[in-house]
């Protein structure tokens, strides 16, 4: 008997040891973005140029600014800034469902976003704080929001005119959802493996075990980022997109896989990590298809350059005969979104005894010397070289390209 109950509390002593924040997002929700171990990663953040310019003295002083805020609402609301800085510190869950999430969303100059970001928490939206000292940081979360509080029995009620947020203590948790619902049903997930969004996708377990600092999870179209790859064109559905966010040296790197839900076309479009991992990137991400993959291929490479449509037809009609010349894979790496000077290449393995120079020679690209030779256009150029083994077509000079994919 004694052996029993000494198994059943090593179980029990298990389940805790290994629960998880990622446990409370219901199978039904849409997405998560989970941060771990912030107080660790935050002075390696420091170390990217960017993040140091923000944060430091130095530069704008954004560190500065946030603290001297946060210690007027410790002054207000009478709880030791410790508590909230604590909390921030340890790991940060939040997940929703019926939203998009757009990732220009993540960071922004302005500390009122957040703040209102946490004012307007959705209905099915859910925020998990790990802490040891709940009621002190939901004062001080009142304190920061500006909003009343008051307690029903278990919960707290973040409250004003035309908002309400609700927060209830568990274990070492905070929970904070627009709804009671959303935290009752976050607690259930949490309580029920087979009500987990875990449960559905078992690849969620990755956001826990990864080293990354962010982990994130997104089914479907959930995802809001524009990759300027269209493949709805082949009838292909997003299953889910996993992004992780490392940090390294002095960069932040995002590496972001799709699923796609028909598992024979998938091939076509996705490759393995470790393979695009190894090309030079530049902008901020990469995809691959098989050279002889999607027949669209070629105007989804045409539509990054600029031109009129006749030269944007001559440069489908390029990019189409290297794409016969070419096998294996195809990458194409360059900048997110829509910015106004957009950076794009595409990346070719030839076939043995491929000849593109002869080809593009013969729509008017001129040699520039050190094996680059490059195609004018009204608003832009292109470029075209050799790369070791690869096949380069890019809208940057030869040399740019290469001092971008060295960093």
């Amino acid at each position: 008997m004694r052996k029993v109950t000494l198994a059943c509390i090593i179980a029990l002593a298990s389940l805790t040891l290994f629960a998880s924040e990622v446990d409370f997002v219901p199978k039904d929700y849409d997405f998560f973005v989970f941060f771990k171990g912030n107080g660790l990663f935050y002075p390696q953040l420091l170390e990217v140029p960017l993040f140091s310019f923000l944060l430091s003295d130095d530069g704008m002083g954004l560190e500065s600014v946030f603290k001297s805020y946060i210690e007027n609402v410790s002054y207000t609301s009478g709880v030791d800034s410790r508590v909230f800085l604590d909390a921030l510190s340890q790991d940060i869950l939040f997940a929703a469902k019926g939203l998009t999430f757009v990732p220009d969303q993540l960071f922004s100059l302005d500390m009122n976003y957040y703040i209102e970001l946490l004012r307007n928490l959705g209905l099915n939206s859910l925020l998990v704080l790990k802490t040891d000292e709940s009621e002190a940081l939901v004062h001080f979360l009142a304190g920061i929001t500006n909003l009343k509080l008051v307690k029903n029995g278990e919960i707290w009620v973040l409250q004003d005119t035309d908002v309400a947020i609700f927060a209830m203590p568990y274990e070492n948790f905070l929970l904070l959802s627009g709804s009671k619902n959303g935290i009752n049903i976050a607690i259930s997930s949490y309580e029920n493996p087979e009500e987990r969004l875990s449960s559905e996708y078992p690849v969620v377990a990755n956001a826990e075990a990864n080293p990354s600092w962010i982990s994130a999870f997104f089914k479907g179209d959930s995802f809001g980022a524009e990759l300027n790859i269209n493949s709805n064109t082949a009838n292909i559905r997003t299953r889910y997109v996993e992004i992780t966010g490392t940090l390294n040296g002095e960069t932040l790197q995002f590496k972001i896989e799709q699923v796609l839900e028909n598992s024979g076309e998938t091939e076509k479009y996705v490759s393995s990590v470790r393979a695009m991992l190894s090309k030079p990137f530049i902008g901020s991400y990469v995809f691959s298809a098989t050279a002889s993959g999607p027949s669209d291929l070629a105007q989804e490479i045409a539509s990054w350059f600029r031109g009129a449509s006749e030269e944007i037809k001559k440069i489908y009609e390029i990019v189409s005969a290297i794409l016969q010349q070419s096998e294996e894979r195809v990458h194409l790496t360059g900048d997110m979104g829509a910015a106004s000077e957009i950076r794009f290449a595409a990346i070719f393995k030839l076939k043995k005894g491929a000849d593109p120079i002869a080809l593009i020679r013969k729509y008017g690209a001129r040699d520039f010397g050190d094996g680059e030779w490059r195609m004018p256009t009204n608003s832009d150029q292109i470029s075209f070289f050799r790369n070791g083994e690869d096949f380069v077509m890019t809208n940057l000079s030869r040399a740019d390209y290469l001092r971008l994919s060295e960093k």
